[in-house]
Formats: C-alpha cells, sequence, structure tokens
C-alpha cells in the first residue's frame, strides 16, 4: 500500500487570504506526491473557471466539503460522510501520519475521530488558533497534548505557545514560507484595471491590502493621511486599499466624510494576478497594525508580499510585526495611533527615492532568505515523513 499524509484544513485555496495560500503553497511544493488534502469551504470569492482550474490541478488527491451554508454542529450527515472519507482513505492507504492546518472552525470536530485512529498526526498552530486555547477548553488541550508536533511560526508566536502551555518538545517554530500566489494560475488583468492604475502611474503610490473587516482598522488609512497631506501635497500621491469585506461601505463612508476620494481608491476585490500587477506598480506599503490589547492581531503575510516586491513599509505594531520588519531598514514600525508619526516616515520616503530602494532591496532580501516555503516544508516533511 502506498504510504500518504492526510492534509485537513479549513483554509485553502483558491479562496483568498494568506493561510489559505500558505497550505497552497505547501501542498504543491512537497517533495513527493503522497499527500491527500481533505479541506472545508466556507467562503468563495473566484469565479467558476478559476475554481475550476484550481481544483484540476490537483486530480484525485483533493476533498471539498461545502460547510459554508449552514452550522456545521446541525450537519450530522455531512460530519458523517467526511469521518467515512477518512475512515476510507485509511483502508486503502498506509497514513503514516495526518496533519491538521489549523484547530478551529470545522477541524475541531475531527479531533475524537482522529485521535481513536491510532495514527500519529501533527498540527500546525496558526495565531488565531492560539485565541483558541485555554483550561475551559480541555478537549482541544487534549488534542495538542497528543499530537506528536505542534508547527508554529514567528518567535513571537513561539514564546505566546508556551506560555499558553504547550509542550517545548512538542513545538516546532517554522517559517511563515511565502508562496507567491500571482504567479500560478492563469487569470487575467482586466484592462479597466490597468487603465484605472495608468491615471496615477506618475504619482506616488502607496498601498494597503485587505480584507477589509473591522479587526484590521482600516479606518487608520484615513487618520494618517490628515495628518499626511499637511506635509505634502497629496495631489502627487494615491492611496490604494485593496480587498473586499464587510467594512467596504464604511470606509467608503469615512473617506468621503473626509473629503479624500481623490486621494484614498478602494479597489475591491483583486483576483491575484491583479494583486500581484498592484504590489509591483506600488511605491510604499502601509499596514495599520494591531488592536489594543489583542496580542494576536496585527500580523499580516501581506507584509511578506511587500517585502517581496521590495516595497518598504509603514507600519503600526502588532503581533510578531517586528519578526517581518527590521524598524529603520526594511521598513518602520510605530505605536499603531501614531498618525503623525506614520506620516512623516511615509513623507520621508516619498522624498528620499534612495531610501526607498534601499529598504525595498533589504526588504526582498530578508524574505526571500528567511520565508521561504521550502524552508517551511522542510521543516514539517522532515519530521512528519
Amino acid at each position: 500500500m502506498n504510504e500518504k499524509i492526510i492534509f485537513i484544513t479549513d483554509f485553502f485555496g483558491p479562496n483568498p487570504g494568506g493561510i489559505e495560500n500558505f497550505h497552497v503553497g505547501i501542498i504543491k511544493n512537497w517533495q513527493e506526491n503522497n499527500i491527500i488534502t481533505i479541506c472545508f469551504d466556507h467562503h468563495i470569492y473566484v469565479d467558476e473557471n478559476e475554481w475550476n482550474f484550481f481544483n484540476n490541478h490537483f486530480e484525485k488527491t483533493l476533498y471539498r466539503f461545502d460547510v459554508s451554508n449552514n452550522n456545521i454542529f446541525n450537519q450530522k450527515d455531512k460530519l458523517k460522510e467526511i469521518i467515512a472519507l477518512i475512515n476510507y482513505i485509511k483502508e486503502h492507504h498506509h497514513v503514516k501520519h495526518i496533519l491538521l492546518g489549523n484547530i478551529s472552525l470545522t477541524t475541531k470536530l475531527l479531533f475524537q475521530t482522529i485521535m481513536n485512529l491510532q495514527i500519529p498526526y501533527s498540527v500546525i498552530l496558526h495565531p488565531f488558533d492560539l485565541e483558541t486555547i485555554s483550561f475551559f477548553r480541555l478537549n482541544t488541550l487534549k488534542f495538542l497534548k497528543n499530537a506528536r508536533y505542534i508547527f508554529i511560526y514567528t518567535n513571537y508566536f513561539y514564546e505566546l505557545a508556551l506560555v499558553k502551555g504547550i509542550s517545548q518538545e512538542q513545538l516546532v517554530k517554522i517559517p511563515f514560507g511565502l508562496y507567491i500566489r500571482w504567479n500560478d494560475n492563469k487569470q487575467k488583468i482586466r484592462d479597466d484595471f490597468k487603465s484605472f492604475l495608468n491615471q496615477h502611474k506618475n504619482k506616488h503610490k502607496i498601498l494597503t491590502v485587505g480584507p477589509l473587516t473591522k479587526k484590521k482598522r482600516l479606518d487608520r488609512i484615513v487618520y494618517t493621511l490628515e495628518h499626511l497631506k499637511k506635509l505634502i501635497n497629496i495631489e502627487e500621491m494615491i492611496w490604494f486599499v485593496a480587498g473586499s469585506g464587510s467594512e467596504y461601505h464604511y470606509l467608503n463612508e469615512l473617506i468621503r466624510q473626509y473629503n479624500l476620494d481623490n486621494y484614498i481608491k478602494l479597489t475591491g476585490f483583486l483576483n491575484n494576478r491583479e494583486l500581484g500587477y498592484l504590489f509591483y506598480f506600488s511605491d510604499i506599503y502601509y499596514h495599520p497594525g494591531g488592536m489594543p490589547k489583542d496580542q494576536y492581531s496585527g500580523y499580516s503575510t501581506t507584509l511578506l508580499e511587500a517585502g517581496f516586491t521590495s516595497l518598504p513599509s509603514v507600519s503600526g505594531m502588532g503581533a510578531a510585526i517586528e519578526d517581518v520588519i527590521q524598524n529603520n531598514i526594511t521598513g518602520f514600525i510605530l505605536d499603531y495611533e501614531d498618525y503623525e508619526g506614520m506620516a512623516y516616515k511615509i513623507k520621508e520616503l516619498i522624498e528620499n527615492p534612495k531610501l526607498r530602494a534601499k529598504m525595498g532591496q533589504y526588504a526582498e532580501e530578508k524574505i526571500i532568505k528567511e520565508f521561504s516555503i521550502e524552508r517551511s516544508i522542510y521543516n514539517i516533511s522532515e519530521r512528519i515523513n
């Protein structure tokens, strides 16, 4: 029987998102074609052609379960179907390891099933997963205690996992490997999108990438720009905010109230190819940082993508941001509500193209060296293969 690894996750492409992209990069670049992926779809933002093209790449090694419309707790038949598939794979293959891409949402309903299989299992623990770990959730603690390895990224989240009571013997620190999402698809860049960008090609271009949710605090863009317009001629700049989400209309209204319609442009949802084009088109990346009293917020894979595309970043403080940005070397990190300070740093980068280029070069070198998807795969596969 062929040896297999079962990879189970709630987050997988072509749905957009840093975690989704990270998981796709792991599966696509795994050295041996011995992984069977089971994923649960909660949202679909892509068109049918892209969806089919993506799924065809995996042929018979990808199984999807649509859990987006109803509460999975009430879908007993769906849960039975998922468990039946896992048992079928076990019967027809030599499953040597199970790897969970997260421990929240649907995956947490499989804890007991996985432990009953008597197959070694490991977990990739993401920041939002850390929020779910407490002494009040003994089922989660028991499941993690019995895991072979718990993979976690950045020094910040590694230390936080130790504080949460996870055994140091289990923990393995891995880089959050960057998988370049705009290179591996047949998507097209819309002509009207190119035309829209070309209208601003001679301006100083600042970029922020969503999702547009309340927790991301993208309203800080408006407050920063209010200070920036006192320092520079904002007629010579444009600020792109890429992404979609529940805060789209709120941000749009806020921009209108501050009379910044001509200087902040919400692009809406962009496909991966368009997003890559926008990264390379821009000059500076701005990240709003984390939330006060929220030790998990602020980390964003868009900072990795900004560095990879040679953009210096201006960022508010947040979880693990100092692991990505070297302050005053690849970008600037300030208090997340220091809007005046952020405005001054953006002004400095706008007025000093040599500094911008130098920081961008250092940022690219750091991302390529420290955040490759190959390193992530090596650190995982060496332990579970």
